[in-house]
């Protein structure tokens, strides 16, 4: 079991060696060992609580089998559905790499951040071209006073030359 099992049935105590009996079965099973909490649905979600149990000594229809390769995945996905598959010829099986599964668990927050950082481009290119408009605006209102400024300064400086 997980981290997460062990401290939702036994919170505060050691779990390996306890032992539970699941609905239906009249021996219990014993807790062998804790795994560390991971992520069975999503990248972001809470810790749930997960028992594993093995294949051979409780078969289950839905199971799963998790490979890490150093290599090139594919060929050893591909070895080990020769290895499988014989065991049993109506076994279903579905690969996918670890990649391709934080890629299509990722989609949504990427088109999201995405989408984000285009909405805040289109309001900079906006508030700037609102900038450009009122300063444009008000330099056109002021440029009769600012031509007599400078006529002033003009003056003020032969003026002070003399």
């Amino acid at each position: 079991m997980n981290q997460a099992a062990a401290a939702y049935y036994w919170p505060g105590e050691n779990a390996v060696g306890q032992r539970m009996r699941f609905f239906g079965d009249d021996q219990p099973a014993e807790v062998v060992g804790l795994a560390r909490n991971a992520n069975y649905q999503a990248v972001g979600e809470a810790p749930q609580a997960l028992i594993y149990l093995p294949l051979a000594q409780r078969y289950s229809a839905d199971a799963v089998l998790y490979i890490r390769a150093r290599d090139d995945a594919a060929a050893t996905l591909e070895a080990v559905r020769r290895e499988v598959q014989p065991l049993d010829p109506n076994l279903r099986l579905e690969t996918e790499t670890v990649d391709r599964t934080i890629r299509q668990a990722l989609w949504a927050p990427r088109l999201t951040a995405w989408l984000l950082g285009a909405f805040g481009l289109l309001a900079l290119l906006l508030s700037t071209i609102g900038i450009y408009g009122v300063v444009s605006y008000s330099v056109s209102q002021r440029t009769r006073e600012i031509g007599v400024r400078m006529a002033l300064a003009r003056r003020q400086a032969r003026c002070n030359a003399r």
